[in-house]
């Protein structure tokens, strides 16, 4: 069987159906632990419960969507992909990401410096870009040390009509390898597995996001600042009516 986009996208349709059921179910779950808890009020905690429960929905919703995030990938390599393109909310798309990965650094203890100035539009698709964004900030709070400081930012550059996401305060990180896996067309034809510092990854989701948000139009960036490694994009800002 030749392998290709068509048999990539079928794949991760099949593999997508059952995890996505794991995470619905999960979910529907969590809220009868929730109504069981207001029946029995303090006579007894279903605190942990819970906890575990929308860990489960969580970790298998981040598993739907690297499997979509591959799919558009391999697309996107080969220039056959057609996303639905809209207006929408990227300040609210930011603060929603945010929140949903709250079990992520709120378990390291992470000092979250958070600045999302509101009603900001782009074009983009909704799904992409969220999960696009969803990419960036697991992979700082997943390379930050316990109880670091970083930095999360979308607001608007002067009158420029440019929105900038800025991801700040990532330490010892090899600004080259960063740039090779984010800024560059992802090309790790051999399957091989980056790995340098602390990093250790194919590559795939970096790729991804770097390509999706030039595919909208925006412009990927990695510096290296006194204070660490800064990231995200920069996109332009529409306004209707």
């Amino acid at each position: 069987m030749k392998i290709n986009s068509k048999t990539i996208g079928l794949l991760t349709h099949d593999l997508k159906g059952p995890v996505g059921n794991i995470s619905m179910f999960s979910q529907l779950l969590a809220g009868s632990i929730e109504e069981a808890q207001k029946e029995v009020g303090d006579a007894f905690d279903f605190s942990a419960a819970l906890w575990q429960v929308n860990y489960i929905q969580t970790i298998s919703q981040k598993f739907v969507d690297q499997l979509q995030n591959w799919s558009d990938l391999i697309f996107l390599s080969e220039d056959v992909i057609a996303f639905t393109i809209e207006s929408l909310d990227l300040s609210a798309l930011a603060q929603a990401v945010y929140l949903d990965n709250k079990f992520l650094w709120s378990k390291k203890q992470l000092k979250i410096e958070k600045e999302i100035e509101q009603q900001l539009l782009c074009d983009a698709d909704q799904d992409a870009l969220r999960r696009c964004l969803d990419n960036l900030f697991q992979l700082v709070v997943l390379l930050s040390s316990n109880c670091a400081e970083i930095g999360f930012s979308v607001r608007e550059i002067g009158s420029s009509n440019q929105i900038r996401v800025c991801f700040k305060g990532l330490k010892n990180q090899d600004i080259d390898l960063f740039s090779q896996l984010y800024l560059e067309k992802f090309s790790n034809e051999n399957g091989e597995s980056f790995s340098k510092g602390i990093i250790k990854t194919t590559g795939a989701g970096l790729a991804f996001c770097g390509m999706v948000i030039s595919h909208f139009g925006g412009t990927p960036f990695a510096i290296e600042t006194e204070t660490g490694l800064e990231f995200g994009f920069t996109i332009k800002k529409i306004t209707i009516g």
